[in-house]
């Protein structure tokens, strides 16, 4: 819950989930939220659009069940991001933002590839992640103490990925940390689906 208080707020991303929202709704209605925490970015949208039909996954239990009550219009699965390609239904508009900074190079690559079979053709794809050299990925210490290992990736190599699975990148915004004491830069990509893979 204390993650939930301190992230549920999503006000520094509004530019970015508005415009996600607007390009989604230009072709279709289902969106995923991978790694979809307690809801926070699925009633963000929820509150701007009543009309999409939400499905969130998150791999903690605590999460799934805070999405659960902010979110009760939502479909809530507690799942595995590393595990996707199990997953058969494709959606119009995928989220995934800051997963990856707990997931290493290999597992990113292999996530960005199973959200592109999963992101319908016209389909918008957000990204989140935490700018800087993947070589300096290492353990941080939170706001709260905890320590936590975070990858991070430079904007370039993201680039490259999502366009290597059939996404162009149609806006990228640079964001301030909101975490107290932390100098990263958040990164948020918005792509689209193209067709082939």
């Amino acid at each position: 819950e204390v993650y939930q208080e301190k992230y549920m707020n999503v006000d520094l991303y509004s530019d970015a989930i508005d415009f996600f929202c607007n390009e989604t709704a230009k072709s279709g209605f289902e969106i995923l939220d991978i790694a979809c925490g307690p809801g926070n970015i699925l009633k963000n949208i929820e509150n701007r659009n009543g009309g999409f039909q939400l499905t969130g996954i998150d791999l903690s239990v605590e999460m799934v069940r805070l999405a659960k009550v902010n979110v009760p219009s939502a479909t809530i699965i507690q799942g595995d991001c590393r595990k996707l390609a199990r997953f058969t239904k494709q959606y119009d508009g995928v989220i995934c933002n800051f997963a990856i900074p707990y997931l290493d190079m290999n597992e990113t690559i292999q996530l960005i590839e199973n959200i592109s079979k999963k992101t319908k053709i016209d389909g918008l794809f957000l990204l989140g992640f935490v700018k800087g050299e993947y070589k300096n990925s290492g353990i941080v210490r939170s706001s709260t103490g905890d320590e936590i290992f975070v990858h991070y990736y430079d904007p370039s190599f993201i680039k490259e990925l999502i366009e290597k699975f059939r996404f162009a990148v149609l806006k990228a915004m640079e964001f301030q940390s909101p975490n107290p004491g932390q100098s990263e830069q958040d990164i948020l990509i918005v792509s689209k689906k193209l067709n082939g893979l």
